[in-house]
């Protein structure tokens, strides 16, 4: 009954946060959250990972469920990354808000700051299954995902912003954003990729250097003598080359 009980509070607080962030965010100073925060990460990196690779192999061509259990092994991978990412993070927010005068900032406090902050990933699996159903939904999954992002660096500086001023919560605030963003290139790529198959107008054109070398005029033309009369029709031939290729009676 109790872990019933638990399960319920996590869902309200979950839900709370996404729905209700201000309200959640003034929570943050008298709650103490403990490992709800960490399962939070798990399950938000999970899918996350999980609705990135179903609109990569969309893009494709490929089909989900043909790739099914690496995508989910995948995903479960990047929850626990994310998870101790989100604590890595946390301590240096923790640490840089040490730096300032003012109110302290708990690594607790952080750290829910940052995980809660990440609910909305939680509806990413939404863009996965709009791909599944209708791959021509593909730029309305994109959507979802990049909302879902855009929300939770939205809640993070509101979670900050209830347990610091304005002034001092922006320190962590950025340094959290810069750390997690050298932190987590290579996600970042993965997510830039699944853009650029959703929207291929967002990829420069890339202006090639044209190819420079010497060239050597070939001595006689295809068909001159019995030796070379195999080759094809060419006006330019490196004389290296003709040299290497000419038939030796």
């Amino acid at each position: 009954m109790e872990s019933t009980g638990e399960l319920a509070w996590f869902r309200a607080e979950v839900v709370r946060s996404i729905l209700h962030p201000f309200d959640f965010a003034r929570s943050l100073a008298q709650e103490h959250f403990g490992l709800a925060g960490v399962l939070v990460a798990l399950i938000a990196g999970a899918a996350l990972a999980f609705a990135i690779d179903a609109m990569i192999l969309t893009s494709k061509g490929f089909a989900l469920f043909d790739f099914l259990p690496q995508v989910l092994i995948d995903s479960a991978f990047l929850g626990v990354r994310l998870a101790v990412t989100v604590a890595a993070v946390a301590t240096v927010g923790h640490y840089a808000a040490g730096l300032l005068r003012g109110r302290a900032l708990t690594l607790d406090q952080a750290f829910t700051a940052f995980s809660f902050a990440l609910s909305p990933l939680l509806l990413a699996p939404v863009a996965a299954l709009l791909v599944v159903l209708a791959p021509d939904l593909l730029p309305i999954a994109g959507a979802v995902a990049v909302l879902a992002v855009v929300r939770s660096i939205v809640g993070l500086a509101i979670n900050l912003r209830a347990l610091l001023p304005s002034a001092l919560a922006a320190v962590p605030f950025v340094v959290m954003l810069v750390t997690s963003a050298l932190v987590m290139q290579d996600q970042i790529s993965r997510f830039r990729f699944a853009g650029y198959a959703i929207a291929p107008q967002l990829v420069g054109e890339f202006a090639a250097t044209p190819m420079t070398g010497t060239a050597f005029e070939a001595a006689a033309a295809a068909g001159t003598d019995a030796e070379e009369s195999w080759w094809p029709e060419v006006k330019v031939v490196p004389r290296q080359l003709r040299d290497l290729l000419r038939v030796r009676r």
